[in-house]
């Protein structure tokens, strides 16, 4: 393992172009503050998936944004350009790589992951299995501090401000704001259904991790859908739920016993 993690901090020493993509494993192994100091400590840019958002502060300097078919262009641009990307506690998806044969076609790939069954399936390159927290941990350790300004500033030439992403007050980026704002950006969590999960999830602000959940793969709308997490969680104070059309007029029956539970 110490070999291996040499090998990939001489590959991030080594690189012009690199890029950090993190997902749910590192929410999971609460692997937070070390891929920030990852971050930080070499200066690469990071991307989070859709299950790995709230792994990195969307504010950040170096944040990016989604990968994928319903992520960003200029993230989705940059993962192109990639000489190196480091990938922690994400399953290379399909909906994140397309057609893995013209995925980062320039970059050699380090893969990080608990589940053996992840490991090298959708990634080529070095394969690493182990608990995010623990190697990110370790990298941190062998890394040079660097920093990579030319490469964040040459990203950020990608960058195009879509119109269609300003909608007004109903927007789902001004409605999420509100949430946030209204929740002083802690204690919610919001589960998103299948259609509705890629675009209002991606638009949740996110200053820290969040508890927040949605299915991260293909999902029914109808009589498998259980009632959502908000109306059924004890824990958190501030709960939402956030539903399709679709979903919600097919589940309306049996959410109608749990909404009125989570009213009390």
């Amino acid at each position: 393992m110490e070999d291996g993690v040499r090998r990939a901090a001489r590959l991030i020493a080594g690189a012009e172009r690199p890029l950090l993509m993190v997902g749910h494993g590192v929410i999971l192994a609460q692997a937070y503050d070390d891929v920030r100091a990852l971050a930080e400590k070499t200066g690469i840019p990071v991307i989070t998936t859709l299950l790995g958002i709230s792994a990195f502060p969307d504010g950040h300097p170096l944040h990016l944004g989604m990968p994928g078919m319903h992520g960003e262009v200029h993230v989705n641009r940059a993962i192109q350009n990639a000489d190196v990307i480091i990938g922690i506690g994400l399953r290379f998806d399909d909906r994140v790589t397309g057609n893995t044969a013209s995925f980062a076609p320039q970059a050699r790939i380090v893969h990080v992951d608990l589940d053996r069954a992840e490991i090298g399936k959708n990634s080529r390159g070095r394969r690493y299995r182990g608990d995010a927290r623990d190697i990110t941990r370790r990298l941190v350790a062998a890394v040079e501090p660097r920093r990579c300004e030319r490469w964040v500033e040459h990203i950020r030439g990608f960058v195009r401000t879509r119109a269609e992403s300003y909608r007004g007050d109903l927007s789902p980026e001004a409605i999420l704001a509100s949430i946030y704002e209204a929740s002083h950006g802690d204690c919610t969590i919001v589960r998103t259904w299948v259609s509705t999960r890629c675009g209002w999830r991606s638009c949740i602000p996110t200053s820290a991790p969040t508890r927040t959940s949605h299915r991260g793969a293909s999902a029914p709308w109808g009589s498998r859908c259980r009632p959502p997490w908000a109306f059924t969680s004890p824990v958190q104070r501030h709960r939402v739920a956030i539903s399709g059309d679709g979903g919600f007029q097919m589940n309306m029956p049996r959410w109608r016993p749990w909404c009125r539970k989570g009213s009390r």
